[in-house]
């Protein structure tokens, strides 16, 4: 595994993290050994999307032991209410909800803790002086949470983010719709002059980029515009790791994985040959798809 610098913060993040979405609602024995392989190969970034109960048990059985090996980041401002993952906006419920979260995770801190999927609409609500952020500011100075972050599906508003400077990373889609995106070099940008880590979501478009075929990739998974295409032979899991992992500013990328069999096909990318990694034809595929 090889790491890189996550922003101005002093962490060393594997280029390659774990994404748990579709990990959350497998069995206890896949998710103990999907985790457990992870830190065993290095794989030391580990972002938690949903905070069901069950699941977070069963990182803490894994993680106890090795909490320096794992970088945890949390939701801010989401969590389960009523069975189910949603937005919680308000200080009073996001409170109680991360509290909760940390209390069944079994950790005394979170490295990272993250305002989960900000849409352009609730910016700036979360950015005001009574705002989510007031209560992430708190967490940060009592040491609950060592780093802020926010996930943000549009790119606009991302580069809205990096430029308050109050975050230490981005999570935002990269992967090879992120060619069309106009906003794209603007935020490669300013994440190197404010020296914010940008972490890559959605590098197979939700898995879309590795099912050949027609068909339509919805907006929150391209990361830009809904788009009806067939996604060519040669697009592979590989080549996009290798795509994203080459852009500027990049930290990590966290592919989401259902089991330890899907991680370790994601590393294959460490082995691949010249042939296997060069994503070239790719780019200009998706290019002229616009």
């Amino acid at each position: 595994m090889k790491f890189r610098r996550l922003g101005r913060t002093s962490l060393k993040v594997s280029e390659i993290g774990l994404g748990t979405e579709y990990l959350t609602h497998q069995p206890t024995d896949v998710i103990f050994d999907t985790i457990q392989t992870a830190l065993q190969v290095g794989m030391n970034y580990i972002d938690i999307v949903f905070t069901y109960v069950p699941f977070l048990q069963v990182l803490n059985q894994v993680v106890a032991s090795k909490r320096d090996k794992a970088i945890l980041t949390l939701p801010l401002g989401a969590g389960i209410k009523d069975g189910k993952h949603k937005k919680l906006r308000s200080e009073k419920s996001a409170k109680i909800s991360f509290e909760e979260t940390i209390k069944t995770l079994g950790v005394d801190y979170i490295d990272i803790a993250v305002i989960q999927y900000v849409t352009p609409g609730e910016y700036d609500k979360i950015m005001a002086p009574r705002g989510l952020i007031q209560y992430a500011e708190e967490l940060k100075q009592t040491q609950v949470v060592n780093h802020l972050g926010m996930s943000i599906h549009n790119p606009e508003t991302a580069l809205r983010a990096v430029e308050s400077e109050d975050f230490d990373l981005i999570m935002t889609h990269q992967n090879f719709f992120s060619e069309k995106n106009p906003k794209r070099q603007a935020l490669f940008q300013a994440c190197i002059k404010y020296n914010v880590g940008l972490v890559a979501i959605k590098p197979f478009a939700g898995g879309q980029l590795l099912s050949k075929g027609k068909k339509r990739i919805p907006t929150y998974k391209s990361g830009y515009k809904s788009e009806v295409l067939t996604v060519p032979s040669d697009c592979t899991a590989i080549r996009c790791l290798s795509y994203i992992l080459d852009q500027p500013a990049l930290s990590t990328v966290i592919p989401g994985v259902k089991n330890k069999e899907e991680l370790l096909h994601n590393l294959q990318y460490y082995e691949a040959s010249p042939e296997e990694l060069d994503y070239t034809s790719l780019v200009q595929y998706f290019s002229e798809k616009s």
